[in-house]
């Protein structure tokens, strides 16, 4: 989920991944816009590290969406 929070919000509009996982995505998908994700996509920019990067998301995935946290609990 926060690779595909990443990538929407650089303007990446066509995914493929594991059919497993093309649930959660939808449900992701519904519930945040592309502005929000071009928001996180700019809060991103700023980190220095991957770590920082990491928390970051997962921090603002769950604000979004935060039914989706147990998929993020390895922040």
């Amino acid at each position: 989920p926060r690779s595909f929070v990443l990538l929407l919000g650089m303007g990446l509009r066509t995914f493929s991944m594991s059919p497993a996982l093309i649930p959660t995505i939808k449900d992701l998908a519904a519930q945040i816009t592309i502005e929000q994700a071009s928001a996180v996509m700019h809060d991103v920019s700023s980190q220095r590290t991957t770590d920082q990067v990491r928390k970051l998301v997962g921090r603002r995935v769950h604000e979004l969406a935060p039914n989706l946290e147990l998929l993020e609990s390895n922040n």
